[in-house]
């Protein structure tokens, strides 16, 4: 079942547990993590970070949506450690609105521009940053 990161740390907040982020890379990682998470009866974050994108492309977020809304417990899909607005671009069209706005390489300034440039972006669509 779909739900949004701001949902799941919402409600984690709430109720006091935390909420298992993995990174997957490929479709059987993304059905690992589900079927992980549907054994322990709790919700989880599949994390596509931008390297497996230059393989996987449009097609593994496509697959991540897919096994996320397939899934019986509340599943949400993260952007993880996105360092160039092209990626962001891609991956909102792909579906995705959460991402990790990565600035770190870049000096102070840049970063707080980079990270409010995808901020706007991510929160157009009604998604969340994490920074």
């Amino acid at each position: 079942m779909m739900a949004s990161t701001l949902e799941l740390l919402r409600a984690a907040q709430a109720g006091g547990y935390a909420v298992g982020a993995f990174n997957v890379y490929n479709l059987e990682g993304a059905l690992a993590v589900v079927a992980a998470a549907e054994q322990e009866r709790c919700p989880a974050i599949l994390q596509i970070h931008p390297a497996a994108l230059v393989h996987g492309g449009s097609p593994l977020v496509a697959l991540c949506l897919e096994a996320a809304r397939r899934a019986t417990v509340p599943m949400a899909v993260h952007l993880d450690h996105c360092t160039d607005l092209e990626t962001v671009r891609a991956v909102l069209a792909a579906g995705l609105t959460s991402v990790m706005a990565d600035g770190s390489r870049l000096d102070y300034e840049g970063n707080v521009a980079f990270t409010a440039e995808v901020a706007a972006m991510v929160h157009a669509r009604g998604g969340c940053v994490e920074a």
